[in-house]
């Protein structure tokens, strides 16, 4: 398998379709988990001949962001709900933005998408949303970062604007854009971060208010 003890942060791991996820492997993972390689209690060598089979060969160009494939927003969990939406609201209404790169400037590639989820006991146990941002295709027509932006929105005080800037590479040339989104002065700003085509495949972002994955997914 590759694993040096104490140096290997990441282990490849596919599901019962074939998708690829990486696991923690400094951290016992929560669900169970079928190892497929040579066991160090035993003597025979790994050989260097053997060919993995069609469908790992193409699992394993998925680690890492991947020209045409979507990205996706896959996992939802409010920690700490009452931070971000009191109960008197109800469920909350989170909403992302995926802030590229294209031409000459910055865009919205996915136009706020909503995630609401159908309660709030849904909210603090985690839910799947499936909402699909854009399609990469950064060796074309975008550059290779993006910036994933996360607000829970209330829709009340004034308008305000919030500045977004991404850097990156686009064409051979390195680059630096922004734009400008616009939310409400009662919106609670979530945890947001850069997404480049070297992020971990899934990436999790949280704070101590929430926590999502994002993933790129061929369809």
């Amino acid at each position: 398998m590759g694993i040096v003890d104490g140096e290997t942060e990441f282990v490849k791991a596919f599901d019962s379709k074939g998708r690829l996820y990486l696991i923690d492997a400094k951290t016992d993972p929560d669900v169970p988990v079928i190892v497929v390689g040579n066991n160090e209690r035993m003597d025979y060598e790994e050989s260097s001949s053997v060919v993995a089979p069609t469908e790992f060969k193409s699992a394993f160009a998925a680690v890492t962001r991947t020209q045409g494939y979507f990205e996706k927003i896959t996992y939802i969990k409010c920690t700490d709900l009452d931070a971000i939406e009191d109960w008197t609201r109800g469920a909350p209404e989170i909403y992302f933005d995926a802030i590229a790169y294209r031409g000459t400037g910055a865009y919205n590639a996915s136009g706020n998408k909503r995630a609401k989820p159908s309660s709030r006991d849904q909210a603090r146990t985690g839910w799947n949303p499936n909402i699909q941002l854009f399609q990469w295709f950064f060796e074309t027509s975008m550059g290779d970062v993006y910036y994933i932006n996360a607000i829970e929105k209330d829709d009340n005080g004034v308008t305000i604007k919030i500045p977004i800037t991404i850097t990156g590479k686009y064409e051979a040339m390195t680059f630096s854009a922004g734009l400008e989104l616009t939310y409400k002065e009662g919106d609670d700003k979530l945890p947001s971060q850069a997404i480049s085509t070297e992020s971990n495949n899934p990436t999790t972002i949280y704070d101590d208010r929430i926590k999502y994955t994002v993933m790129s997914l061929a369809n």
